[in-house]
Formats: C-alpha cells, sequence, structure tokens
C-alpha cells in the first residue's frame, strides 16, 4: 500500500460543497469522528448517503484516468438500451495497474473497517471480483436511467448493502449532464443532485428504496468516468430479493424507456434480451438509410 494511500484528506461535503469538515484517514479512528460522519451518512435524506471530497489521492486517480483506454476490449461490455448507455468493465476484470491499486486497497481490511465505522454497518464484506463495479465509462449522449440496484449478488446470494462511486471527471459543470441523481419513492420523486466532480466519492446504501440514476443525457465530446464497488452483508437476502437492476417510472420518461421497463419486469431476461437486440439492428439499419 502506497503512503499516499495510508493518509488520506477526507473533506466531508453536505449536500452543499461549502459545507465541509477536514480530516485524515488516521485520525478518522477518533471515535468522535466516526460518529459525525455516521450522523451525516446515516441522516441524508431520501436515503442513507455521504459526499466525501479528496477521499483519495489526485496522482492516482489521474493515473486511473490515463489507463482507461488501455483497457481490452474484452475486459468492457457495453450497454446500449432506452434505458441506459455507457459501458463497464465486466466480471473480475483484468485491470491496469493504478486501477488495481485503487481496488485492492477499497477492498482492503483497514478501509472495510473504515467504511463498517462511519455508516454502522458491521462485517460488510467486499467483492474483489467487482460484479457490476469496476470502471465505467458514459459516453456523450449517455445516461442511465433512475433505478434501484440489484438486492443480491446473483452468485454468491449475499445482500447488497452499500455503493460506493469515485468519479473520475475533470472541470465537470452541471450543464454537462451527468448528475447523479437521488430519488424517493412512493411518489417517485428527485430529492437530491450530485455533481460528479473529479475525486468526489459518494457512499450509497443499497436497498430497495435507494433510487438513483443520472438520466440526463451527455453534452457532446465528453465521456463520464466512474469508480464503482459494492459491499455485501454476510446474511443472506431474504427470498424475493432482486438480482437485476429495477427501473422506476416518472412523469416525462421516454415511451421507448417505459416499455423496455414493462418488458423487463412482465418477460424473462433472455426474452428481453433477445428483444432488445432486434430494436438496436433495427436502429442501426434505420440509421444506415437516414
Amino acid at each position: 500500500m502506497s503512503a499516499a494511500l495510508q493518509t488520506m484528506a477526507l473533506p466531508l461535503v453536505e449536500n452543499e460543497p461549502s459545507n465541509k469538515r477536514f480530516l485524515t484517514f488516521e485520525r478518522a479512528s477518533d471515535p468522535k469522528a466516526y460518529a459525525a460522519l455516521r450522523k451525516s451518512y446515516q441522516e441524508a435524506k431520501p436515503f442513507p448517503h455521504l459526499i466525501l471530497d479528496g477521499l483519495f489521492p489526485e496522482d492516482l486517480l489521474r493515473s486511473v484516468v490515463s489507463e482507461y483506454d488501455s483497457v481490452t476490449p474484452e475486459n468492457w461490455t457495453d450497454f446500449d438500451t432506452p434505458l441506459q448507455l455507457k459501458k463497464s468493465t465486466v466480471f473480475n476484470p483484468v485491470l491496469p495497474e493504478a486501477a488495481s491499486s485503487y481496488f485492492d486497497f477499497v477492498n482492503s481490511k483497514a478501509f472495510i473497517r473504515f467504511l463498517c465505522e462511519i455508516t454502522g454497518m458491521p462485517l460488510l464484506i467486499p467483492d474483489p471480483y467487482l460484479f457490476g463495479g469496476g470502471l465505467h465509462e458514459v459516453p456523450a449522449g449517455g445516461r442511465f436511467d433512475i433505478h434501484v440496484d440489484f438486492q443480491q449478488h446473483p452468485l454468491t446470494g449475499l445482500r447488497n448493502r452499500l455503493a460506493m462511486l469515485t468519479y473520475l471527471n475533470e472541470d465537470w459543470a452541471s450543464e454537462n449532464g451527468g448528475a447523479l441523481e437521488l430519488w424517493q419513492t412512493d411518489p417517485n420523486e428527485c430529492k437530491s443532485k450530485i455533481l460528479p466532480l473529479f475525486g468526489r466519492t459518494v457512499l450509497m446504501s443499497q436497498s430497495a428504496v435507494a433510487a438513483h440514476g443520472y438520466p440526463n443525457p451527455l453534452g457532446e465530446g465528453l465521456r463520464r468516468r466512474t469508480l464503482i464497488t459494492y459491499y455485501y452483508s454476510a446474511q443472506e437476502a431474504e427470498q424475493g430479493y432482486s438480482s437485476t437492476t429495477t427501473y422506476l417510472g416518472y412523469p416525462g420518461q421516454s415511451s421507448v424507456a417505459q416499455l423496455q421497463r414493462f418488458l423487463r419486469s412482465a418477460l424473462p431476461q433472455p426474452v428481453t434480451q433477445r428483444m432488445l437486440s432486434a430494436y438496436r439492428a433495427m436502429r442501426r439499419n434505420f440509421s444506415a438509410f437516414s
């Protein structure tokens, strides 16, 4: 582990970037510091979350950015549907050096102990194979509709409890689109927006009401990059928990997105995937002749 990762500045942002408290990773062992972070996380609305700026060294994150284009094609999965346009690394990917160092650290005993303390969740379990996590990239025009993440790991059956997102986007402005939106459910309504600024880390609880996404498409010439890690509970998820993403409906959602949301809930996933493949082929053919 590098010295830079052993001593980390943790500016805490509570909804507004101007409202910050600073501590180091070493000082975080102070029970009062843990208590303050835990209170902020647990009391956040519309569901528990915490925004941390500067959690990881900037030189490490810039090294990760510089490696993005060196990740080989077989380590990427593309998602191109009416509900999302992005790509992410595959299950158990082969990653470049800096990205591997980042994920090794956030799955280490010391860091997980830190997460347990500031969230109040005991005995969190990492996933070094990075199911659903790893490197994520959204191209110009890309988006991810409002959704609830998978509630249990499809292979281990463990319950998904916490997501951590670290953003890699220099000089990001609100007009670029791509802001992370946190929604309440019943009724479905956006309650918070978080800009994906470089060096910003978001801890976000995972539950059936933790609805989020970035439905506003990115502007031309932009790429939105994120490092994502999930943490689990040793207690197996109860029967009925979903092992796939669940999407929300809301006023203004496109008719095509509504159709795909309905198909995902009404049909087996293999059938839905074949229909989406046919839809993409039809769209490509239409574009070729337009």
